[in-house]
């Protein structure tokens, strides 16, 4: 059993209770009010609970990758019975992508710099719960979809929420290999899919912000996805490089849009803030060799506001 328990400066130690999610219905309503929590998801279609569109996910999004997330959600322990679903979930888009692209298209909010191919739709699942089965991520591999598992918990204190969340994601692990034919985001991806000359300037970009993490001392995790590499503190992505086209790439970090407004970074150029995504955009001049260490105060401003520290 596990207890949460909160001790504010100067005040005594209190324990949070546990707020389960009344229905199936308010626990949507909750995640779609409260998007950050799925980190890099924006929703373009919501199903309605106990609607007629049997088949269909909970709700229907994109992500920074540009793919299509499908996201499922349970209010009680997932069991094993979602691994059909979320393959079913999977079938559905790649029968009906112009029913994917109709939720594309009617969206009026889109988020900045996303590039949404839905030509050539890449599948992404999450599945929110607030607990998994024991055979539940041990035969998940068996879908042929990635699939992330995201356990949600809600506790209280009088009219506060405090969430515990924890990401269990599969593939898009940085110099990961996948089974099943899903894709391995190494060197060659990115050189087939941008050129060898733009995959270069990707890497080296990438490696001068590896190395501040390393001489800061930060404990964060590298991963690579389609469109971006990120360096993640407990799976939410501090700061990374990400692509803007077939030949180029910006530096992004999570900071706010007060301080980004503030700070004027020397020898970048300011490409601008996402305001849905919470994140600045810098561009080197020199691609080629990037003088990361100008960004460090950025770098560190988002660290920060990522992990709380």
């Amino acid at each position: 059993m596990q207890n949460l328990y909160w001790k504010a400066s100067g005040s005594k130690t209190r324990s949070l209770i546990e707020r389960p999610f009344e229905s199936q219905s308010s626990f949507q309503e909750y995640l779609f009010n409260n998007q950050d929590l799925l980190e890099d998801v924006f929703v373009i279609h919501r199903q309605v609970s106990g609607g007629p569109c049997e088949g269909i996910p909970d709700m229907v999004g994109v992500d920074q990758d540009g793919r299509v997330c499908l996201i499922a959600l349970q209010d009680r322990a997932v069991s094993t019975e979602m691994l059909p679903k979320a393959l079913g979930y999977g079938l559905w888009v790649e029968t009906n992508p112009d029913t994917v692209r109709s939720f594309w298209l009617e969206c009026e909010d889109k988020p900045e710099c996303v590039q949404a191919d839905l030509s050539d739709m890449e599948i992404r699942i999450v599945v929110v719960a607030p607990d998994f089965g024991p055979d539940v991520l041990r035969l998940a591999p068996k879908v042929g979809y990635p699939i992330e598992w995201v356990r949600v918990r809600r506790f209280a204190f009088e009219e506060n929420d405090f969430l515990l969340v924890e990401r269990i994601e599969e593939g898009d692990k940085a110099g990961q290999g996948t089974t099943n034919g899903l894709v391995v985001y190494e060197r060659e991806f990115y050189e087939s899919a941008h050129g060898k000359e733009a995959a270069d300037r990707f890497f080296k970009g990438v490696s001068a912000i590896e190395e501040v993490v390393k001489n800061q001392g930060w404990d964060l995790e590298k991963t690579l996805s389609r469109r971006r590499a990120a360096f993640r503190h407990g799976g939410r992505a501090c700061f990374g490089v990400g692509w803007t086209n077939n030949h180029s790439c910006n530096t992004y970090a999570k900071v706010p849009k007060a301080f980004a407004e503030t700070i004027k970074v020397q020898g970048w150029e300011d490409k601008g803030y996402s305001d849905h995504w919470n994140q600045q955009y810098y561009r080197s001049p020199a691609p080629d060799d990037p003088d990361v260490e100008a960004l460090v105060p950025v770098l560190e401003a988002a660290y920060m506001n990522v992990s709380g520290s």
